[in-house]
């Protein structure tokens, strides 16, 4: 009875086309057309184009390279208004300009500059259609005026000095384009004094990348090329010729970032400090743009993954660092990327990463996390319930991490974003839970001596992992709490870690007590009466007290020894020296 009623709400996007120049220019109109194929009838709130160009710059960091970005310009042109599209083609043609001040596609080594246009199809109670594509912009390039004209250039303002290496450069032209030539001699001095072994040519684009507090250049090489100088006659000019690559552009620079063009001369010279000098260069475009259009390249494959990611960054201020996002919240930090489960198939993964807990967190069943102690399980999940089912319960999880999956590959914006958010929800409901976590009840009645025993070590309690962190001189020292499966309190264990690496004849390794021959066996006897286990490796010992044989008095005591004797084992007193 409602069968057609039902169709009729289900509509179908258009397909999107663009037909651009293959080439655009900055500072010239320029026209694309955009082509709309209905396959039945539609209503639009509106059809908008989106110009957009945008300066990317790439920095390093500990977790690996990282994509940041920012826009130079954007166009918005709305194309057609409120309307109902027929089923069937419908082109617009659409005029745009790049106005000159603003650089060409660029594609250097940590900086680039993107154009891109976006066809936006707004369709009313219905999810929009949205195409993204790239477009090669050029610049017709101009004088950089903080280049020399001069086509000489020397190695020594002062001319050759004694016998030392000396060149001089000419250039016919400092002028160069994309697949041209670069034509000059170079003259060697002082060749008696010198063995010259060849003269070695780079083309370099220094890049300069936005930043707040010092100047950030990075060093491009696009050319390399390397001209034999054995034979060369005193002041005899070699003459080179030198085939340019087609990816240069002209150099360009903007409020936080540029490029300029540089050929680096250095003449290779056994046994002396090669002299080399760096000419600057500007670069010219290869030509104007045409004046047909043709199909714009659409972002596909991993192009259009990125864009996704990008996007829902963008969105959800994630950081888009090659391909994952990222983003903290206190002590968590939230990650997010694709993984290849096999015949599973592409799913996104979410992890969760925080400072060790110590309560013995794991998973339990579909819907449930359990600590070793029943009050921090009652709390964890009294303050995560709601965000966890919202994200989805976690795949796994333990006192440093927390996985959860969706299945999706994460092709789609709106999936992903919605992930993004929830797992971030967790991440801030996971902070506030891990601030409050409340001390074990095995040890609620000892709490009061674990604070003493932090006091005495002048270090920090972490309640609810029964852990005193301390540090002498370069000594990190760990006194925690072992507990049994039950969670009731079983043993001290006792850590140490010197900075310096203990010497290999004092490893001690495997279940029990086993001592090592050495000078300090005695020590090492006392320190260990009582004790079930021993561990000495390259950056550690550890030591473990049973309760029933000594007190936490004790064992704060017997810490101090064993920082006083992780000293003396990793080589920094005495006979280890």
């Amino acid at each position: 009875m409602y069968h057609g009623y039902v169709v009729a709400l289900i509509k179908k996007r258009p397909a999107i086309k663009l037909l651009a120049p293959r080439v655009i220019t900055s500072g010239a109109p320029f026209r694309v057309r955009v082509v709309l194929e209905c396959p039945e009838k539609l209503e639009v709130n509106s059809v908008s184009v989106d110009l957009e160009g945008s300066e990317v710059w790439f920095t390093s960091s500990q977790y690996g390279r990282h994509r940041n970005e920012s826009r130079l310009c954007r166009a918005s042109i709305g194309v057609v208004g409120k309307t109902q599209l027929n089923p069937g083609l419908h082109q617009y043609d659409v005029n745009l300009e790049i106005p000159s001040e603003f650089p060409g596609s660029y594609a250097g080594g940590a900086l680039r500059i993107e154009w891109s246009v976006r066809i936006h199809v707004d369709i009313p109670w219905w999810p929009d259609a949205r195409r993204t594509f790239l477009v090669n912009v050029v610049h017709p390039g101009h004088e950089d005026q903080r280049a020399t004209h001069k086509l000489v250039h020397v190695s020594a303002k002062g001319g050759p000095a004694g016998d030392a290496p000396y060149f001089e450069v000419m250039l016919r032209s400092r002028e160069i384009a994309p697949e041209g030539v670069l034509e000059g001699a170079i003259a060697l001095s002082n060749v008696a004094s010198n063995g010259y072994r060849a003269v070695e040519f780079r083309l370099v684009a220094a890049e300069r990348l936005p930043s707040l507090m010092i100047e950030n250049v990075h060093h491009n090489e696009v050319g390399r090329w390397r001209v034999p100088a054995e034979r060369a006659g005193e002041g005899e000019p070699l003459r080179f010729k030198l085939n340019l690559p087609g990816n240069i552009v002209p150099g360009f620079r903007t409020q936080s970032s540029g490029v300029r063009w540089f050929l680096s001369v250095e003449a290779d010279v056994p046994w002396k400090l090669d002299p080399k000098i760096w000419i600057p260069l500007n670069v010219r475009s290869r030509g104007l743009a045409s004046e047909g259009i043709e199909p714009a390249a659409l972002a596909v494959g991993s192009e259009r993954v990125e864009l996704v990611w990008r996007e829902v960054a963008r969105r959800t201020h994630y950081n888009h660092v090659d391909g994952v996002l990222r983003r903290e919240f206190g002590h968590v930090h939230v990650e997010l990327r694709r993984e290849h489960q096999g015949r599973r198939g592409a799913i996104v993964v979410g992890e969760l990463t925080y400072p060790e807990l110590g309560i013995g967190l794991v998973r339990q069943g579909k819907e449930r996390l359990r600590a070793r102690d029943r009050g921090q399980t009652e709390h964890l999940m009294s303050e995560l319930e709601d965000a966890l089912a919202a994200a989805g319960w976690p795949s796994t999880a333990d006192d440093r991490r927390m996985r959860f999956e969706l299945e999706d590959p994460g092709h789609r914006v709106e999936p992903l974003e919605r992930f993004a958010v929830r797992v971030y929800a967790v991440a801030e409901a996971f902070e506030s839970a891990r601030a409050e976590l409340p001390a074990p009840a095995a040890i609620a009645e000892h709490l009061a001596e674990w604070s003493r025993a932090a006091r005495a070590l002048g270090g920090h309690l972490d309640r609810a992992a029964v852990r005193v962190t301390a540090r002498r001189a370069e000594v990190a020292l760990a006194l925690r709490a072992g507990f049994k499966p039950g969670g009731e309190l079983e043993r001290y264990v006792l850590e140490v870690r010197p900075k310096v690496p203990i010497s290999e004849r004092h490893h001690v390794s495997g279940p029990g007590l086993s001592l090592p021959e050495s000078e300090l066996s005695e020590t090492l006897t006392e320190l260990t009466v009582g004790a079930e286990k021993l561990r000495i490796d390259w950056h550690r010992i550890a030591l473990e007290l049973p309760t029933s044989e000594v007190t936490l008095e004790q064992a704060s005591a017997r810490i101090e020894q064993l920082a006083a004797l992780a000293v003396k084992l990793s080589g920094r007193v005495g006979p280890y020296r």
